[in-house]
């Protein structure tokens, strides 16, 4: 195995600054718009802090990272963006109708490395989650979990770091 954190680290502080100058301000000011309904029922939602979020990231992260997308802006340029070894996936506010709730730790901002297999599939190797709620980030970069609460470093038992796969939403 191998780690990312170099990449890892790169787009954490890209991702606070989305959170923090895309999402926390427009948080009195949701205005949630339907994108469609799936067969099953399943509102599609997005919200102006969605869009906002994902345009800032892409902006930066592209620039390094060319073929990277979010589910906001998935569809830039796809012939070659499979062409990359390396490509960041987004999703500026997971839990688009917990923000629209006000669920301060209901949402999350996430992302997820992938790396390209022979044969062309994708797999993630590292990941990234922000609360900005409650200013919680987790970050994996292949070998280690860290967590992190108000900019602070919280130890994780040793057996913990392992096993920390994500968060369950409310």
């Amino acid at each position: 195995m191998r780690s990312y954190n170099d990449e890892v680290q790169e787009v954490i502080p890209i991702i606070l600054e989305a959170a923090h100058q895309e999402i926390l301000p427009r948080w009195d000011k949701v205005v949630a718009e339907v994108k469609g309904i799936s067969p099953s029922g399943y509102k599609d939602t997005v919200t102006e802090a969605d869009r906002a979020a994902s345009e800032y990231i892409l902006d930066r992260v592209r620039k390094r990272f060319p073929g990277s997308y979010s589910e906001e802006h998935p569809h830039i340029d796809d012939i070659n963006r499979w062409k990359e070894d390396f490509v960041w996936h987004f999703d500026p506010v997971d839990g688009t109708m917990e923000f629209c709730e006000k669920m301060h730790t209901g949402y999350a901002l996430n992302a997820a490395l992938l790396k390209k297999r022979d044969g062309g599939t994708y797999f993630p190797v590292a990941g990234i989650v922000y609360r900005p709620g409650d200013d919680a980030l987790l970050c994996n970069d292949g070998l280690e979990t860290h967590f992190m609460r108000d900019g602070k470093e919280l130890d994780l038992p040793r057996p913990s770091r392992a096993s920390v796969n994500g968060w369950v939403r409310k």
